[in-house]
């Protein structure tokens, strides 16, 4: 690079040009800029204040009306009818919201299985539904307000106002407003004036409503550009609208709804004070440059040969050719030059550095002339990743081809071809190599443009190759681990279905042991009371011996029902296993015969486990006679324990458990057996040979006490049976407890209130209170019951059933509780375990109950309670 001519030398072309300009100009284009900025700021202000004064106005007007959605839905989610599942009741009261709001009304399950919707009539068919942001309602538990989506039917643009209706805290239905979008408009012209239009977007950036134009665009992406620009709570862009015009958008974002309300006016209109003033302003500057130009011509010969000079030296830099410029004693002039000549030498290195980077990021350079045979020159990085000499800086189209892997040349060489012919500016593709210099097998990954001529020929193709083998193999290990997952995710996903099954299964189970228990106690104590008016034939005395005795089986049938529904009574407590099955020993071996070699593996130390103890034993008890089922030759029955702490899916609680091992050498069972082996009734066994209640007993148990029954089988490999039961206390081992006596009643007449709705029972228990020579009052409800007692409270005991309509015999226990303290209460019901919201001590009563049952409880209640006589002694 020469050296520059001294500065002191060099005239300044500031002396020639600026001097006299500013002189001349600076006063007038100052004054006149100001005035003109001046005024086009505060008309500016005015129109950006008044357009933005608008959309708060529309934004305030929809979010009243959203606000009166929510509040009419949250009011309907509190409705009794709704608590108690009115649903028919409720559709009338839904009818009625929809009738002052003004939109249909949908009730559904979180999963979107409608149960009621306005626009349908009472029972008619329902499907599903599922809107926009349920997701986001269920998870927050919140009332949310839903984008914009399209009906199937009437392909109207709708939203959805939705209001959670909560149970103990979790999510129970979802009410829901389906508005159309149409109802936004009027809002949005009511502010309306000849040049502003509004409109409203969701969160996903689509439009829900416009001012013009709303049945043309509602449900489409809205102004993307503005969109991403409106981050705050309200503010103005600039920018064009969905129509291409150039537009001043005043917007607000919604704190109810999360969508953006938004109105417009031309940026013609805020741009015409500033065009005014522009015109101005440039009449000024054309005669002020009229007279600087004559000025300047003066002074333009001076410069405009080394100007040329400068524009040679910058075509070489250009071309990368070496350069030297002549100085031209203008000191401004001379200093391009020399930036010129510094721009040149770091070009070159920043050349050199740009090779480096490519060779690091393993990126290859090439160029491809498309109108000479495909000639292609390619980057040193490119040829070192296609495995190609150095010299190899030109090579044919062919030779590219033939590196390509058989598997992907013939598709990979058409792609190519299609962007070559098509009018695609842009060309990617990924295939695979085998470099010729060592064999190996590397993925590339190539981008390009494509340069054309005006009339569409591709001329060149610039771009780059990347050498993807590393990212390709990650992608291949990731893609085979997600399918493992994908395996696991369906294997648990079929265990929650089995246990949703079982979980209904138990329900109905559990509700028709109930009903069965109800006529049991008729049964029971009608064949009693017929007993004793028997005259003295020992023949009718057997008849009636064998139906209680069928009676009792009956009972013992629903008390295992009600073991798979969970619905048992159970005292649990810290149980020794290793003990209890030491003892069973005996029992194992008369029930399960000789051709069964039982073999124990308990741990003498192994922890306790929380159970009823004498449920636990007829859960081994079941299994291993379900073991020898399995063996009708003979086989080995092996009953084994351990301590494991489990950390599951959510089948059970984590923590310690102890598991209870029951395995055969049986048949086995195939898949579909097994996974209805926990069912209630379902047996493999021929008629008269089992219930089918054996395993879902034990499962019924398990769940109960905090466990699981896990069963894992296979044809000709046998089953095992896995009982998971909590772990307990060691200092809790179960003792033995002495049986007490029972009570017998005395003979003491007493005035009993019997309620309870089913007649049948009613009578019959009325008739064995009766010949216990006790004065009887029936109520057919709880409610009945109450009125009795209002009028005439002296009773010296209740007997009430539990599951009864309008107030259950829980209810009524605690009304007694509260307004007759004194007075003791006998809850009789079908289920043995204590009734949701009972007082811990009540006394129940299980069903079916007979005479001596019944007499002991109302003695024993009565002297618990220490509740005086009324009645007279018999």
């Amino acid at each position: 690079m020469s050296n520059s001519a001294p500065r002191s030398r060099s005239l300044s072309a500031r002396g020639y040009f600026v001097l006299f300009i500013v002189l001349l100009l600076l006063p007038i284009l100052a004054f006149a800029g100001l005035l003109a900025f001046q005024y086009s700021k505060s008309e500016r202000t005015r129109l950006e204040n008044a357009v933005q004064s608008t959309t708060q106005q529309i934004a305030i007007d929809i979010d009243r009306d959203l606000i009166e959605m929510l509040a009419s839905l949250h009011t309907l989610s509190t409705s009794r009818l709704l608590s108690e599942r009115d649903f028919a009741a409720f559709h009338r009261q839904m009818s009625d919201a929809r009738a002052y709001i003004g939109a249909d009304i949908v009730l559904r399950t979180p999963d979107g299985q409608k149960i009621i919707d306005t626009k349908v009539a009472w029972g008619e068919p329902l499907g599903k539904l599922n809107l926009p942001r349920d997701r986001d309602v269920i998870a927050e538990r919140a009332a949310l307000v839903s984008g914009v989506f399209t009906e199937p039917d009437t392909k109207e643009t709708q939203f959805a106002a939705i209001v959670p209706v909560l149970n103990d805290g979790n999510v129970e239905y979802l009410l829901s407003f389906i508005v159309p979008t149409r109802r936004l408009v009027p809002y949005l012209r009511r502010e309306q004036s000849e040049f502003v239009a509004a409109s409203v977007s969701d969160r996903n950036g689509r439009l829900v409503a416009r001012s013009i134009r709303h049945q043309e665009v509602s449900g489409t992406t809205g102004n993307t550009e503005f969109l991403s620009a409106a981050t705050g709570s309200e503010g103005i862009w600039v920018g064009p609208n969905i129509d291409g015009q150039d537009v001043v958008i005043g917007y607000k974002r919604s704190p109810v709804s999360g969508w953006v309300i938004a109105s417009s006016i031309a940026y013609s209109s805020l741009q015409a004070p500033l065009n005014q003033s522009l015109k101005a302003f440039l009449a000024l500057g054309l005669i002020a440059l009229t007279l600087s130009l004559t000025l300047a011509l003066g002074f333009g010969r001076k410069v405009a040969v080394p100007l040329a000079d400068l524009a040679r030296g910058a075509t070489k830099l250009g071309e990368g050719k070496d350069m030297e410029l002549q100085r031209s004693g203008v000191r401004e002039i001379d200093d391009i030059a020399e930036e010129l000549e510094r721009s040149a030498y770091e070009l070159r290195e920043r050349e050199a550095e740009l090779l480096r980077v490519q060779q690091i990021g393993r990126v290859g350079g090439l160029e491809v002339d498309l109108r000479n045979g495909f000639r292609n020159k390619r980057s040193p990085e490119y040829l070192r990743i296609h495995g190609l000499p150095p010299d190899a800086v030109r090579e044919t189209h062919e030779s590219w081809v033939a590196r390509i892997h058989p598997d992907d040349r013939e598709e990979t060489e058409r792609h190519f071809r299609d962007a070559v012919k098509s009018t695609d500016t842009e060309y990617k593709a990924e295939y695979r190599i085998i470099r010729p210099s060592d064999g190996a097998l590397r993925w590339i990954s190539a981008k390009a443009e494509l340069e054309r001529d005006p009339e569409g020929r591709a001329l060149r193709l610039i771009g780059a190759h990347t050498d993807i083998t590393e990212i390709k193999e990650a992608e291949t290990a990731l893609q085979r681990l997600n399918e493992g997952l994908e395996a696991q995710v369906e294997e648990r996903s079929q265990q929650v279905a089995q246990l949703q099954k079982l979980e209904a299964i138990g329900q109905l189970t559990g509700g028709v042991a109930h009903d069965f228990n109800n006529l049991l106690t008729a049964i029971v104590g009608n064949l009693e009371l017929l007993k004793k008016r028997m005259p003295d034939d020992p023949r009718l005395h057997r008849l009636i011996d064998n139906a209680l005795k069928g009676s009792e089986r009956g009972a013992a049938l629903t008390q295992r029902l009600l073991a798979f529904a969970r619905r048992q009574e159970l005292r649990p407590e810290a149980v020794d296993v290793a003990r209890l099955v030491e003892g069973m020993s005996e029992l194992l071996r008369r029930a399960l015969g000789a051709m069964i070699e039982i073999e124990t593996a308990v741990p003498t130390r192994l922890s306790p486990a929380k159970v009823d103890a004498n449920q636990f034993e007829l859960a081994i008890l079941n299994l291993a006679v379900n073991g020898r089922d399995a063996m009708p030759n003979g086989g080995k029955l092996t009953i084994s324990a351990r301590d494991e702490t489990y950390h599951g899916l959510g089948d059970i609680a984590d923590g310690d458990y102890i598991v209870i091992s029951v395995i055969d050498t049986g048949e086995g069972m195939d898949e579909a057996t097994l996974r209805r082996a926990t069912e209630p009734f379902f047996t493999t066994k021929g008629v008269g040979k089992g219930t089918g209640l054996g395993l879902s007993m034990v499962h019924g148990l398990a769940a109960q006490s905090g466990g699981k029954l896990r069963l894992r089988s296979e044809i000709g490999e046998g089953t095992v049976a896995e009982l998971w039961l909590p772990r307990a206390e060691a200092d809790e081992i179960a003792k033995s407890v002495a049986v007490p006596e029972p009570l017998h009643p005395t003979p003491t007449r007493r005035r009993v209130l019997v309620v309870d709705d089913d007649a049948l029972v009613l009578a019959g228990t009325s008739a064995i209170l009766e010949d216990m020579k006790h004065h009887v009052v029936e109520a057919a409800s709880a409610r009945q019951a109450l009125e009795i007692l209002r009028k005439e409270p002296s009773f010296d005991i209740v007997v009430t059933d539990h599951a009864m309509p309008g107030m259950t015999g829980t209810e009524l226990a605690a009304t007694i509780a509260r307004e007759w303290p004194a007075l003791p209460v006998i809850l009789a019901t079908g289920y043995a375990d204590l009734p949701e919201g009972a007082a811990p001590d009540l006394p129940r009563l299980g069903k079916p109950f007979g005479q001596v049952a019944l007499a002991q409880a109302i003695e024993s209640t009565i002297a618990a309670h220490g509740a005086p006589q009324i009645a007279q002694s018999a």
